[in-house]
């Protein structure tokens, strides 16, 4: 693994997002491997699913002239416009399997049989791609839930309320109220993309399945006193139902590509890579710990701006948000402050932690987490390992005191003008910021980088494939108000079809979906297979023992799949890259 060969600039992308890297050095770039794999791998998913495309139009084409429709009305396009009007759009569910024929080379999902079913909605909140979003409902989420609601209007198939639910210890709460009021009115009109910010409660069953058992829609377009939230459940129409899971999941994708997956991961590791660079020589023994996890981190981020954030680039085409209500998702998400008076809970590093992250969401019982379950083996390995190698670097607290290059590393890392990283350690641990005397805290630090660089990043990342490629199940955008929903009248407007992304759309989704899905060994190593760089023997036999535990790490989810529905696969050790490289 070739070292940078200059040091990198910090550069601030906003006080209210983390700060990153002013360019990648040389040295950091992407291997000819990974970036041949990457552009053979859109190339190919983009021709099969055109020639799909292709089939599709010449039948409908064909259909077209059998019902007497082919006809030509104008003379500017020769009728054209009129014939393939409807060309992009969905006639049926059913149609979304001409994506997954031998000829676009793309595996049929196995969430196509059974997404509009409540226990696999469900069953997604815990090991889909974002499985660190639901929590314990509080009093708090349950009575904010059912304002304006008559309590005992909403109940659960026994018959008992939210609230009976609530104080057995069975409910559960996903919350998107983080995109309230995010992208204009007149801005969604005119881009014909309409984000919700929905609230959903879930009941965990005696037998184990955690099923949706009520939605609350909001629509933000709607002018006071008009279109009011609306609670939906199973018991109400069934396209009303299915309408509300869909702008969840729409509401859900969104988040976690822009926040659990590009925030949360990308750009949150970026500055501990950046000080790294600038501050520890490559033979300091917590350069060579971090290094591995680093790797084309810079790039990826540096292409992740330029490609995804900005106006006509990936967000701004395809989703619901769009380029302004990206940045705004991304500042409400990270520093809790946004435009319109919002005001949510700003991101700490020290509470992403996963122990103080699974406490802080009360998930230490839920049936079926397997996310949970597994990240656990990591962890527990991962502070094994980074304890037993920084105790070897550092054996008494004087040598940690004395090491100028790190206090210089987390001196920049917690500057407001260069890392911004102020809340590494928790309130009554601050002190520690000035000076890092505190052996336990620095483990605490290193951890944390290295779990989110490989298990956490690669179980927010590597499901896309699995849950994205199958339109109807997630998207990344709706495209239908939802106020005739909301405004309580019978009439329906649009059918739950007509609100997803267009075949076009679709196609630019599943083919980002296939993309950022490609893990070890083409994007890079996986834990199981990266070099050490400890130079130290005794840090090297903590490695050597670091990759044992990672093989009964593998072995243990191995046997676990067994036993489970679906086999859980994203936190195999061999599986997870050793980097945010993808």
């Amino acid at each position: 693994m070739r070292e940078p060969s200059s040091t990198p600039n910090w550069r601030n992308f906003g006080s209210n997002l983390p700060a990153g890297s002013d360019s990648v050095p040389p040295g950091e770039g992407f291997p000819i491997k990974k970036i041949l794999a990457l552009n053979l791998g859109k190339w190919k998913d983009t021709a099969g699913l055109q020639i799909a495309q292709t089939l599709h139009l010449f039948a409908y084409g064909y259909r077209r002239y059998r019902e007497g429709k082919f006809i030509l009305r104008a003379t500017s396009d020769l009728g054209l416009g009129a014939i393939f009007e409807s060309i992009d759009n969905w006639e049926s569910f059913d149609q979304f399997e001409e994506f997954f024929k031998p000829w676009t080379f793309i595996r049929r999902p196995f969430v196509a049989t059974r997404w509009a079913e409540d226990a696999e909605f469900g069953r997604q909140r815990l090991v889909g791609i974002n499985p660190a979003h639901i929590r314990r409902a509080t009093p708090a989420d349950l009575a904010d839930f059912l304002s304006g609601a008559e309590p005992k209007a909403v109940t659960v198939a026994d018959g008992r309320t939210l609230e009976a639910v609530r104080e057995s210890g069975q409910l559960y709460f996903l919350d998107y109220r983080i995109f309230k009021d995010i992208v204009d009115t007149d801005v969604q009109e005119e881009l014909g993309k309409y984000p919700l910010a929905p609230t959903c409660m879930l009941h965990q069953t005696a037998a184990g399945e955690l099923l949706p058992v009520a939605i609350r829609l909001v629509d933000s377009r709607a002018e006071k006193g008009t279109h009011p939230d609306k609670i939906f459940t199973p018991s109400g129409p069934s396209d009303d139902w299915l309408t509300a899971k869909i702008a969840v999941a729409s509401a859900d994708a969104i988040f976690q590509g822009q926040v659990s997956h590009l925030l949360y991961a990308h750009l949150v590791v970026e500055p501990f890579a950046v000080s790294t660079y600038r501050n520890l020589p490559a033979a300091h023994p917590l350069h060579q710990l971090l290094r591995p996890h680093f790797f084309n981190t810079l790039a990826i981020n540096e292409l992740a701006r330029r490609r995804f954030l900005g106006r006509g680039r990936f967000f701004d085409i395809t989703s619901s948000v769009a380029n302004m209500g990206s940045f705004e998702l991304l500042t409400r998400a990270y520093s809790g402050k946004g435009i319109k008076g919002y005001r949510g809970k700003p991101w700490r590093f020290y509470e992403s932690a996963l122990p103080h992250d699974l406490a802080a969401r009360d998930v230490r019982d839920l049936v079926g987490y397997h996310y949970r379950d597994d990240a656990l083996l990591h962890w527990d390995a991962i502070q094994e390992y980074v304890g037993q190698v920084l105790k070897i670097a550092y054996p008494t607290p004087g040598r940690l005191a004395s090491d100028a290059s790190l206090q210089a590393w987390m001196k920049e890392l917690v500057s407001p003008e260069l890392g911004g990283m102020d809340s590494l350690l928790p309130p009554d641990r601050e002190k520690q910021l000035a000076k890092l005397t505190s052996l336990d805290d620095l483990i605490a630090i290193a951890t944390n980088v290295i779990f989110t660089a490989t298990a956490y990043h690669a179980a927010v990342n590597f499901g896309q494939t699995d849950y994205y490629t199958w339109i109807p199940n997630a998207q990344f955008a709706t495209y239908r108000s939802f106020g005739d929903v909301l405004n309580g009248s019978e009439k329906r407007l649009f059918k739950p079809l007509e609100r997803l992304p267009g075949r076009a759309q679709s196609i630019r989704q599943m083919v980002l979906s296939r993309s950022l899905s490609m893990g070890p060994p083409l994007t890079s190593e996986s834990l199981t297979t990266m070099k050490c760089l400890l130079q130290d023997p005794a840090a090297k036999q903590a490695f050597a023992r670091y990759r044992e535990r990672l093989a009964h790490i593998e072995r243990e989810i191995t046997e676990r799949n067994r036993t489970r529905e679906q086999p859980y696969l994203y936190l195999l050790p061999s599986m997870v890259p050793q980097s945010v490289a993808i």
